[in-house]
This record gives structure tokens, sequence and C-alpha cells, in this order.
């Protein structure tokens, strides 16, 4: 277990590192360049416009972002797919008495959690709406690796090893939706801040995959 604390450890911090990047910037020209030397940017700007229409613009830059309709699509889809996944891991305590599956239940809980926060910004930030889980259909919650209703209320009714092997079973479903979800946008969104976080989810989920997969066969449950 605590291999996989530290890659989420790290997947977290991922995240943290790209969202200071995005609020800093990928730096100052002021401050990059040389003394008594501008760069092109700064020095188009001069030429091209004045002081108080330059500065317009780049208010206006920087509130509309950098989102296109993938990432908007990415950020409006993974606050309720991170949703089900904590709903899943509340389920597991009182259900087994294996603490390697407590703790794990307990990680995703607390980073999807932190992710839901960031989700949540960044929506705020791109001017869009947030999808509840129930304004989805089933078909979605299928493309998405989520567990329908029905799915769900067996699972709360399972205990001991019948609940590990589903619990599990269903959770490298859902993870293996989210990477989809995750490696799609990176490969057709912009937004840095959008790209940092999904990097982090595929890095985060993936090392969970792998722990519960072996788990799976070490248990017998496979």
């Amino acid at each position: 277990m605590r291999s996989t604390r530290t890659r989420l450890q790290l997947a977290a911090t991922a995240v943290a590192l790209s969202v200071v990047l995005v609020a800093c910037g990928q730096g100052d020209p002021a401050v990059d360049a040389p003394d008594g030397e501008a760069t092109d940017a700064q020095t188009d700007v001069t030429e091209e416009q004045p002081p108080e229409e330059a500065a317009d613009e780049q208010v206006v830059d920087a509130a509309e972002g950098d989102a296109n309709e993938a990432d908007i699509a990415f950020v409006q889809g993974m606050v309720p797919h991170h949703e089900g996944a904590i709903e899943m891991s509340e389920l597991v305590e009182g259900r087994t008495d294996r603490q390697e599956l407590i703790d794990l239940a307990d990680e995703i809980i607390a980073v999807q959690d932190a992710e839901i926060s960031m989700l949540r910004g960044m929506l705020d930030r791109m001017g869009a709406d947030e999808m509840a889980m129930d304004e989805m259909g089933d078909m979605d919650h299928g493309d998405m690796g989520m567990m329908d209703d029905a799915a769900m209320e067996e699972l709360r009714e399972l205990e001991g090893d019948r609940f590990d092997r589903r619990f599990m079973e269903a959770m490298i479903v859902h993870h293996e939706g989210a990477i989809d979800m995750a490696e799609r946008v990176l490969a057709e969104g912009q937004d840095t801040e959008v790209a940092g976080l999904a990097e982090a989810v595929v890095a985060a989920q993936e090392a969970e995959i792998e722990q519960m997969r072996t788990w799976l066969d070490e248990w017998d449950l496979a």
C-alpha cells in the first residue's frame, strides 16, 4: 500500500505544480528579458497599440483562458465521474476486513474530493455550468465506466470476499473510463491547467488499477 500512496502523493504534487505554472504563466517577459532589452511581444504591443488598449486585451485573454470544447467537456464530465468513485469508496469500510482496501478507498476519497474542488474552479474560470450525476443518461455512465443505480444497489448488498471482488472489478472499469477521458482531452484539449490535471489522473489511476489487479490475484479473487 505504501507504493500506491507514494504514487498518489506524486500525482497530487504534479497537479499542484500545474496549477502554479498556470497561475504564474510560463514566465514574465519583463523578468526573463536581459536588462534594457524588450521581447518581440512587448515591442509589438508598444508599437501597434496604446498601453490602455493592450492592457484591456490582456485582461480579456486572461478571463477567457485557453479552454476549448474538449477541455470543458472533460471538466464537466469528470466532476460526476469523481463523485461516483467517492460514492463507491464510501461503501468499503464496514463491508471488508482488508485494511489495504479500506486505505485505498480513503485515498480515493481524499484525492478525488480535492480534484473536484479544482474542477469546479476550472468551470468557474471557463464560465461553464456543472453537470450533475443525475443529468447523465445510462449510455454516458457506461461510456465513462460508471456504475448505474442498479449496479450500485447490488454492490451495497455485498460484503466480505464478494464485495471486495465486485468493488475492485467495478473500480478498475471506473478508473479505465477516467483514463480514457483524460487521454482524450490530452489529445484534443488546449488548456494548460486541464492538461496538468488529466496527466495526474492518468498517473494516479493507472497505479491504483495495477494495485487492485495485484490484490485480485493475491487474494484469489480474480
